[in-house]
């Protein structure tokens, strides 16, 4: 008697092919694939100003949500290790999404205050609910006082402006001095 593995058979063929097709034409992973752009983010902005950006997030197709925190440091180094600080810590605001559910394409507003002038270095975390999965966005926040410099060049568009406006005036006066005395001159 034959072993099954022995005998060339229909059965045995069909059981094969099944097998092979089962192993190799099955997709057994998913993969969640997640970008964002920019992949660093800088704010810059004067104490006690809220500036925000867009971040584009792109995503797989499938609905995936996404968790959203921050975390700083004072140091400028990119080790994510260092990154131990919460905002509130260093006197930062941050308003942003929380979560977010995302499938193909979405936009996310962050926007960052601070009270005090310095330079803020953080990162925004993204992270996949529902899968082992994260992305981390670098931020740079540059908070400090308008220098004397751009408080001239608002002060110059003011006198400007009202140079400007003064000079209109005058010319009105003008005219209608110029019309008037014809007026006189023609009685």
């Amino acid at each position: 008697m034959l072993n099954f593995l022995q005998s060339p058979s229909k059965l045995k063929i069909c059981c094969l092919l099944l097998i092979f097709l089962a192993i190799f034409l099955t997709n057994t992973t998913l993969a969640f694939r997640l970008s964002a752009s920019p992949p660093e983010m800088h704010f810059k902005t004067k104490p006690g100003e809220f500036i925000c950006q867009n971040l584009k997030l792109k995503g797989d197709g499938l609905p995936n949500l996404l968790k959203i925190y921050d975390k700083w440091s004072t140091n400028p180094m990119r080790d994510i290790s260092l990154y131990d600080k919460n905002a509130e810590d260093l006197g930062i605001e941050s308003k942003y999404a929380r979560d977010i559910t995302i499938f193909l394409e979405d936009d996310l507003l962050v926007c960052l205050k601070a009270n005090q002038s310095g330079y803020f270095h953080g990162v925004l975390f993204l992270e996949a609910e529902n899968a082992d999965a994260g992305l981390g966005i670098w931020i740079k926040l540059d908070v400090n006082l308008p220098s004397q410099g751009e408080e001239n060049k608002e002060n110059l568009y003011f006198f400007y402006v009202l140079g400007l406006v003064e000079i209109i005036f005058l010319a009105i006066l003008i005219v209608i001095t110029l019309f008037m005395d014809r007026l006189s001159l023609t009685k």
